[in-house]
């Protein structure tokens, strides 16, 4: 029988394409594009003033590192915060709050993981100019909660430890009755930053925090933005923020 006859048999093992191996980058690439939208919308965002009224980072585990956070009308809470447990149920937990009226950053670095289809990524935002000498974030009405932070927290006035109406620095035990910013920042129950009753917390006409490495259930800049040299990258699963350069000086 001529081969050329249509009528020869073909082994399946011939005519069959040789196995994939490795990683199948196409797929992959579109899976990304989620996360790379996201990224690249934020700093549009940015850029444009879009985002200069709220800037929020949410999800429980990301982790911020900055040379120093700065500011003037300080407050810093524990406060309970409800949020859904990974089987989906409700729960409370106790977090950090900390916010300034005015502040500045000497740089910064947020690391938030992401789940988009079956890949895990981190999402890095940094913003930074290489110096740690400036302080070259500026923003109004910033306010950070956090479930652990390291780093050296110095606070300038007169210390007391009752009451929280004198705008120097007083440590006691009814955070409830501490506000930051005129008017003061509310929602989260109250006439303040949600302290309770009975709680520690700390209230200081200017604070100086820092290098900081913390981990943020969530960052809320509800004012004015001016953040230089913003970077935005999506990065493999278990990216960090590099420990941050301890600051050179004073901000101005």
């Amino acid at each position: 029988m001529n081969p050329t006859d249509g009528d020869q048999p073909v082994n399946p093992a011939e005519s069959a394409p040789p196995p994939r191996r490795g990683t199948r980058w196409g797929r992959a690439a579109l899976v990304l594009v989620p996360a790379l939208m996201i990224a690249a919308g934020f700093g549009t965002a940015i850029a444009t003033g879009t985002l200069a009224t709220q800037v929020s980072v949410e999800g429980g585990s990301g982790t911020l590192a900055t040379s120093s956070l700065y500011g003037t009308d300080f407050g810093l809470v524990v406060a309970p915060e409800q949020y859904t447990k990974p089987d989906g149920s409700s729960g409370t937990r106790d977090v950090l709050r900390m916010a300034f009226a005015n502040g500045q950053i000497n740089g910064l670095c947020i690391a938030v993981p992401q789940t988009v289809g079956p890949l895990s990524v981190v999402l890095m935002i940094t913003a930074n100019d290489n110096n740690p000498g400036t302080w070259e974030i500026k923003a109004s009405n910033i306010v950070i909660d956090l479930t652990k932070a390291t780093g050296q927290l110095n606070l300038n006035g007169v210390v007391g430890t009752s009451g929280f109406t004198n705008p120097e620095v007083l440590i006691g035990d009814d955070s409830a009755a501490i506000t930051v910013g005129t008017p003061p920042l509310t929602g989260w129950g109250g006439s303040g930053l949600g302290g309770q009753s009975g709680w520690w917390g700390i209230k200081a006409g200017v604070a100086k925090f820092g290098p900081v490495t913390a981990q943020v259930q969530e960052l809320t800049i509800l004012g004015a933005l001016q953040v230089p040299n913003l970077s935005l990258s999506v990065a493999p699963q278990g990216a960090t923020c590099p420990a941050p350069a301890a600051p050179v000086g004073a901000p101005s």
